[in-house]
C-alpha cells in the first residue's frame, strides 16, 4: 500500500510541477502590488527595519484593511535570495506544492488513496490555479491557507472538537492575504454553529477560544485601527450605510448579472473554460453530490463536510449581494480548493457505473486540454533564467544605470498602472549590482513612458527620445530648476 501510495504522489508531483515550472521561468512581468509594491515592504522589513501594522489597501470609501502577514511572509525569500525577486516567484510555486502535498496526505488519511488521487489531480492541472503560481501577490497564497481549514474543518467534524481552534487561526490567517475570504467563511461558521452546538460537536468554550484565537491573528490590524483614528472601523460603519442607503455601483439586475458572471468564469477556471465541458462537469458533481448524501454507506460526518463544502459557494453567490462594489475574482479565489476537493471526494464514491465511467472520462479530456495548454506555453513563453533579467521592466532599468554613468538621477514614470512601483522595486535592486542608490536625486530626469498608455489629449512632461523598447519609450529631461 505505501508503494501505491508513493507512486500516486509521484504522479500528482509531476503534474503539478511542470505547468509551474513553465509558468516560473516565462517572460512575465510584475506590476504594482502583484510584483515589487509588496517586495519594497518586505526590503523595508528587512533592511529599513520599518515594520507595517496593516496590508495594503486600496482606499475604497468602504475601507477595511487587511493583515500584514503577506509582507512578513514575502521577508522569508527576500532574504533567501538576497532581494532577487524571481526568489519570491520561486517561494510562490514551492508553496502551491506544499498545498498539494497537504491536500493529497490528509485525504489519503481520512478518505482513500482514489480520492485523494484525483482531487489532488485536478488541483495539479487546474488552470487558474496553475496560473497563480510564481505570482507575487498575497490573495494567490490563500488556497494553501483555505487547506489547512478545510483539513481542520474534516478533523472537527470527525469529531475532533481542538481542530475547531485552528479552524479560527486558519480564518485569521487568511485575512492577512485576502480579507474578503475570511468575512464569507467566516458568516458561514457562524450560520454553521447553532447545527454544530445542537448536534452536540462543539461547545461555547470552545467558541469563545476560537474567537479569541481569530481576534489574536488580527491583533496588528487592531492596533493600527486604534492608532490611526478607527480607520478600518469607519471604512465598515461607511459600507453598512451604503447597504441601508442602497448606494451602490450596480442596480439590482446587473449585480445578478455581474455575480454569476464572476461565479461562472471561477467555476469554468478552476477545471476547464470550455464552458461545454464545464458543463458536463458541474452536472456530474451535481448529481454526485445528491447519491452521496443520499447514499447509506457514507458516514455521517463525511456527509456534513461535504454539505459544508457544498454550502460555501452558495452562501458566498448569497453574501456577494451584502457587498455594494463588484465582484472580483479574487474575492473568491479559496473557490478553487472547494471545488477540486468536492469533486476528488464525490467521483471517487460514485457507485453508479455508467456515471463513474463518464466521469473518469471528463478526467481523461482534462487531462489533454492540460497537455495542451503545456505544449502552447513552452512553444510561445518559456525561457529559462534565475536572472531578474528576465523580467521585462529589467532592460529599462539596466539602460538608464548604463546611461547615467555612475550620477545621480530621478526617474518618473508615465504608464497605465496606478501605482507605478514595479520600477522603484528594480531601481533599488539594480542600484545595489551597478553600486549606485543615487536614483531619487540630482537634476537629470529619466521618463519613462508606457506606449500604450500615452494619452495626447494628456500634459505630461518631455525630454529627448532616448531609446524606444517595445513597450516603453525612454526619455531624458534636464531639470534646470
Amino acid at each position: 500500500m505505501k508503494k501505491k501510495v508513493i507512486i500516486a504522489f509521484c504522479i500528482i508531483l509531476i503534474l503539478a510541477i511542470i505547468p509551474r515550472f513553465f509558468i516560473l521561468f516565462s517572460d512575465r512581468p510584475f506590476t504594482d502590488e502583484a510584483g515589487y509594491g509588496d517586495l519594497l515592504v518586505a526590503k523595508k522589513i528587512v533592511v529599513d527595519h520599518i515594520f507595517p501594522l496593516a496590508g495594503f489597501n486600496e482606499n475604497y470609501k468602504w475601507h477595511i484593511m487587511k493583515g500584514p502577514g503577506w509582507y512578513y511572509v514575502l521577508t522569508i525569500p527576500f532574504i533567501v535570495g538576497g532581494g532577487n525577486p524571481i526568489a519570491a516567484k520561486i517561494f510562490t510555486f514551492i508553496v502551491q506544492l506544499g498545498t498539494i502535498s497537504i491536500a493529497f496526505f490528509s485525504l489519503r488519511k481520512f478518505f482513500n488513496l482514489k480520492t485523494a488521487f484525483v482531487t489532488c489531480f485536478l488541483l495539479s492541472i487546474s488552470p487558474w490555479f496553475i496560473d497563480q503560481s510564481a505570482s507575487i501577490w498575497p490573495p494567490f497564497l490563500v488556497p494553501f491557507f483555505t487547506v489547512l481549514f478545510i483539513v481542520s474543518l474534516l478533523r472537527f467534524l470527525k469529531g475532533d472538537k481542538k481542530f475547531f481552534l485552528l479552524m479560527g487561526l486558519s480564518l485569521g490567517i487568511i485575512g492577512h492575504f485576502e480579507i474578503a475570504v475570511t468575512f464569507f467563511l467566516l458568516a458561514q461558521v457562524i450560520i454553521f454553529l447553532p447545527f454544530w452546538l445542537r448536534q452536540k460537536l462543539i461547545n461555547i468554550k470552545l467558541i469563545i477560544y476560537s474567537f479569541l484565537i481569530f481576534l489574536s491573528t488580527m491583533a496588528t490590524v487592531i492596533v493600527y485601527d486604534f492608532t490611526h483614528n478607527f480607520y478600518s472601523s469607519r471604512g465598515l460603519l461607511i459600507l453598512f450605510e451604503s447597504l441601508l442607503k442602497r448606494e451602490e455601483e450596480l442596480n439590482f439586475m446587473s449585480k445578478i448579472i455581474q455575480r454569476i458572471d464572476t461565479f461562472t468564469w471561477g467555476f469554468r477556471s478552476t477545471f476547464a473554460p470550455n464552458i461545454y465541458v464545464s458543463t458536463l462537469i458541474f452536472i456530474i458533481l451535481a448529481i454526485s453530490a445528491y447519491f452521496f448524501l443520499k447514499g447509506k454507506e457514507n458516514e455521517i460526518w463525511k456527509k456534513r463536510f461535504v454539505i459544508f463544502l457544498l454550502s460555501i459557494p452558495l452562501l458566498k453567490f448569497i453574501f456577494s449581494f451584502f457587498y455594494p462594489g463588484v465582484a472580483m475574482a479574487w474575492h473568491y479565489v479559496d473557490l478553487i480548493i472547494v471545488y477540486c476537493f468536492l469533486a476528488g471526494i464525490l467521483i471517487s464514491g460514485l457507485k453508479i457505473l455508467k456515471l463513474k465511467y463518464f466521469s473518469y472520462f471528463l478526467l481523461l479530456i482534462l487531462f489533454l486540454l492540460f497537455l495542451n495548454r503545456n505544449i502552447n506555453v513552452y512553444r510561445n513563453g518559456f525561457y529559462f533564467s534565475l536572472s531578474p533579467d528576465q523580467i521585462k521592466q529589467s532592460i529599462i532599468v539596466k539602460y538608464i544605470f548604463d546611461n547615467s554613468m555612475g550620477k545621480p538621477f530621478n526617474f518618473k514614470v508615465f504608464s497605465s498602472s496606478p501605482l507605478n512601483r514595479d520600477f522603484s522595486y528594480l531601481f533599488w535592486y539594480y542600484g545595489n549590482q551597478y553600486k549606485n542608490q543615487n536614483f531619487n536625486k540630482g537634476k537629470i530626469i529619466y521618463l519613462i513612458k508606457e506606449n500604450k498608455s500615452i494619452n495626447p489629449s494628456k500634459k505630461i512632461e518631455k525630454g529627448i527620445v532616448l531609446k524606444k523598447f517595445p513597450e516603453y519609450t525612454v526619455e531624458k529631461l534636464i531639470n534646470l530648476k
